[in-house]
């Protein structure tokens, strides 16, 4: 399905505090943080495209760890947490009737 977009955790361990920074800036265009490295992010197609080639640019493979995790969007309803995440819920973007 074209521009079908896919839910994902965007998780992230850079050891250079300046490519930190620059990374966390690049998830914070793309998604909502839920924790300190970690980001939900819905994209489409050509977004993904786009954050993975903009991310290799900024990350070093030898040090730093970047991981895509599909979600869900049930299970991601089913989530619970305290503190900030708790209300990290998604309203459902439309309904199939």
């Amino acid at each position: 399905m074209p521009g079908a977009r896919q839910l994902q955790l965007l998780a992230y361990d850079i050891a250079d505090p300046r490519r930190l920074r620059r990374v966390a800036r690049l998830c914070e265009r793309y998604g909502l943080r839920v924790q300190a490295s970690v980001f939900l992010v819905e994209l489409d197609q050509a977004q993904a495209v786009r954050l993975a080639a903009e991310m290799a640019r900024l990350v070093h493979p030898q040090e730093d760890s970047v991981r895509y995790i599909p979600v869900c969007p049930r299970d991601l309803a089913r989530s619970r947490g305290l503190g900030l995440c708790s209300g990290l819920r998604q309203a459902p973007s439309h309904w199939v009737v």
